[in-house]
């Protein structure tokens, strides 16, 4: 198994990870009794140390990419974050359109309807610390108001365009060549002169 960051351990996926590699090792056994399984459970960055412990192999992270690339760990290190660098590249990074999204949905959301720029602290307050029956209906119409500001601003609205096209394209056409065909010789024998 592996993971991409440290994260708190969960304990079903290793538990999972242990039973899968339990069944592995008795299938494979059946054919070959001398086979062994070891299961790992590798974090792709950021495990410094490597560790065994209840059947399970944990390679440091450095461990795991040498292992990889077939290069000393040093030199793994720095060909992953060349790679990593590389593809940061390629990645699209500009992220202020959703930034700029989030800020108004936040803004609308928290928003003093009395002073609008100012956050309104007591519905704050009475949502954060309060049950939900006294604040459920400020926070439904707080949402709606929200959406509204963020509808307004055209965000989102490129995908919306492109859903309806994808849409109108999936639909059947419901006529084929041969039907144009005869409609637009319909059309001309309507036009001619009659004799």
């Amino acid at each position: 198994m592996i993971k991409s960051g440290l994260v708190t351990r969960n304990s079903d996926i290793v538990g999972a990870l242990k039973r899968h590699s339990r069944e592995a090792e008795k299938l494979l056994r059946q054919s070959s009794p001398k086979v062994k399984v070891t299961a790992n459970y590798i974090i792709a960055a950021g495990k410094t140390t490597s560790t065994f412990e209840d059947a399970v192999r944990r390679p440091s992270s450095a461990e795991f990419w040498a292992e990889v690339t077939g290069l000393p760990e040093e030199e793994a290190v720095e060909f992953v974050l060349a790679v990593a660098i590389e593809a940061g590249h390629l990645v699209k990074s500009d992220a202020s359109e959703h930034v700029q999204a989030l800020r108004t949905l936040v803004e609308s959301y928290l928003a003093d309807a009395n002073t609008p720029p100012r956050v309104d602290w007591d519905f704050l307050k009475l949502r954060l610390f309060r049950k939900k029956s006294e604040w459920a209906v400020e926070d439904k119409r707080r949402h709606q108001k929200a959406m509204e500001a963020l509808k307004a601003t055209g965000y989102g609205k490129l995908n919306e365009v492109a859903a309806e096209a994808a849409a109108d394209e999936a639909k059947p056409e419901d006529t084929d060549e041969e039907d144009l065909l005869e409609d637009a010789a319909e059309s001309d024998s309507d036009d001619s002169p009659e004799s």
